[in-house]
């Protein structure tokens, strides 16, 4: 979500520029949604603004006042991160307050980027795990996933992988500015954020879309060449849904039911009736 709401003024700005502040700052307030998005919005937006900017669709002294806006509504959540990796005092005031947390916060026990000593360190395994995670789309969680299915369908990966090359070659082959390059620009920023923690399928969300993306790219490929394997590429994904529902509401409630606490109501109120007082 706190990459969909913003996304789109950045290509509406482009012919009507007075929206990019306004998706300035919903990125901004978008930083306070989850802890990855300290990373991968800032980069996300870098590398397309230098995409817009090569392309000379925004000005290079608009892109300071973008800046400044962005800052502004980024202030308290960079003095959050600030205060606690450094152990500083909190900030108290008559009309905010910025705390220190009692533990660990949690962009400090998920992401490598405490320290650049940690990320260079960790940055070859979890580049190993997210290839891993792509490759066979599962991360041994039950809440994250059906087994046996992965995120996209486990027979999806060539379907991105032809994505890619198709998108790739075809935006190389382009003069102008194509609105599929923030596309790409989102994929690379998604791409890199897993090498900044162990990657798993919650954290890794904002990835789905630029790969689910790449799916319907070689698809329409598919289908402007071969209406064969287009059809047979749609049944594929046809049945891989008709199994992935039997599975999701027959078979799934019975494996997950643990990692949920499905019975947590049953055992509380046999502990309110077995107990005198409050439970």
């Amino acid at each position: 979500i706190h990459q969909l709401t913003p996304a789109p003024f950045i290509l509406f700005s482009i012919e009507k520029p007075f929206l990019f502040p306004v998706s300035m700052a919903i990125y901004g307030l978008s930083l306070y949604a989850y802890a990855t998005s300290y990373f991968v919005l800032p980069l996300f937006l870098l590398l397309s603004i230098l995409v817009l900017l090569k392309y000379k669709k925004i000005h290079l002294r608009h892109v300071f006042i973008w800046a400044i806006i962005f800052a502004t509504f980024t202030v308290p959540i960079a003095l959050y991160v600030i205060i606690n990796q450094f152990d500083l005092q909190p900030i108290q005031t008559g009309w905010i307050t910025i705390p220190r947390t009692l533990g660990a916060t949690r962009f400090e026990t998920v992401s490598t980027l405490s320290s650049f000593e940690t990320f260079l360190r960790s940055a070859g395994t979890n580049a190993r795990q997210l290839i891993e995670l792509l490759i066979f789309q599962d991360d041994s969680l039950i809440q994250n996933g059906v087994p046996g299915f992965g995120f996209a369908y486990l027979f999806s990966l060539p379907f991105m992988l032809a994505g890619v090359w198709i998108l790739v070659k075809d935006l190389l082959s382009r003069r102008t500015f194509d609105p599929r390059m923030l596309m790409l620009t989102w994929l690379a920023a998604a791409l890199m954020l897993g090498l900044t923690f162990e990657a798993n399928i919650n954290r890794m969300n904002i990835l789905f879309l630029p790969l689910i993306y790449l799916v319907a790219v070689a698809i329409e490929f598919l289908q402007k060449r071969s209406r064969i394997l287009t059809i047979a590429g749609l049944l594929m994904f046809l049945v891989g849904f008709t199994y992935f529902s039997r599975s999701y509401f027959e078979d799934y409630p019975r494996l997950s039911s643990t990692a949920f606490n499905e019975s947590l109501h049953e055992a509380i109120g046999t502990a309110v009736q077995k107990t005198e007082g409050i439970v």
